[in-house]
């Protein structure tokens, strides 16, 4: 494997393993044969992972592996061909994502992408357009959202976003949305004791719905 520090690990859909590392890349394991194929950054090569610091990997349904990472934005990769996409702020395109630094993400059932942004809220992702939609809170009489520092999203099987951020746990029912790409969001806060004002970094739900 490319680096000790395995951040990430992956099994998808067609049983392969990927793990991401802190600052080496993307390595995909063969069970069969225990080796590693190694992805990892070339400066001089666009069509490369835009960075080896890879904090959160998933696959969607279209059996494309996402990619986010500290300090290179957003990847798509296609395991078939092997080839990157890469989308990064740019201060100059509103649309672009807010920033670099993409800590997780998710698909809901209308194919939309939900990415979690280290201090600039959440980005929503349209993938046909290839334009992003960025929820931040200013907290001038703001969206709900506890923190702009967002370290993990989770859909649960009754179609919730839950956001886990720095200060406590959000929820926005998507069901409830009206248009495929929202002008605002309106967050609620899980209100609970044991968990306000705690960093929540990762959610997921039981057999029961819990």
């Amino acid at each position: 494997m490319s680096e000790k520090t395995a951040q990430s690990v992956l099994e998808d859909s067609k049983n392969r393993i990927w793990i991401s590392t802190y600052n080496g890349g993307l390595n995909l394991f063969n069970e069969k044969e225990n080796t590693f194929t190694h992805f990892g950054n070339n400066p001089r090569d666009k069509n490369k992972l835009s960075s080896n610091k890879i904090l959160y990997t998933f696959e969607t349904l279209d059996g494309n592996i996402w990619i986010c990472t500290l300090d290179g934005g957003l990847n798509r990769f296609n395991p078939n061909s092997n080839t990157f996409e890469t989308f990064m702020h740019d201060p100059s395109d509103s649309l672009s994502i807010a920033q670099n630094s993409v800590w997780a993400g998710v698909e809901d059932s209308k194919n939309r992408l939900w990415v979690a942004l280290r201090t600039k809220g959440i980005s929503l992702f349209d993938r046909e357009k290839k334009h992003f939609y960025n929820y931040g809170d200013s907290f001038k009489g703001g969206n709900g959202l506890l923190s702009n520092n967002v370290l993990y999203v989770f859909i649960d099987s009754k179609e919730r976003l839950l956001i886990g951020t720095s200060l406590g746990l959000n929820v926005v029912d998507l069901t409830t949305l009206d248009v495929l790409i929202p002008d605002e969001l309106t967050f609620n806060h899980i209100d609970d004791k044991t968990i306000n004002g705690t960093g929540i970094n990762y959610i997921t739900e039981d057999y029961l719905g819990n």
